[in-house]
């Protein structure tokens, strides 16, 4: 973790996910690197594999596995 920046990793089966949480200050890339993430920040998506979403941190966001996958999430600033 540096001040301006952290990456964390995560591997979620079908089903689990990340409660709505917010990051305040920071702005996140979501980057999906395998599977099938539900995205809920302002709107619901869909998120494949290759796929990378960008998200303001002070907005509410949370995410829903619909198929095992894992996440490469990078939180700039904050």
């Amino acid at each position: 973790m540096t001040p301006h920046g952290r990456s964390l990793l995560f591997t979620l089966e079908a089903g689990q996910g990340i409660p709505p949480h917010r990051h305040p200050g920071a702005h996140a890339v979501l980057a999906v690197l395998s599977g099938e993430i539900e995205v809920t920040a302002q709107a619901t998506q869909t998120v494949g594999a290759g796929e990378v979403v960008t998200h303001d941190g002070n907005e509410s966001i949370s995410l829903l596995a619909r198929q095992p996958g894992r996440v490469l999430v990078t939180l700039l600033g904050g």
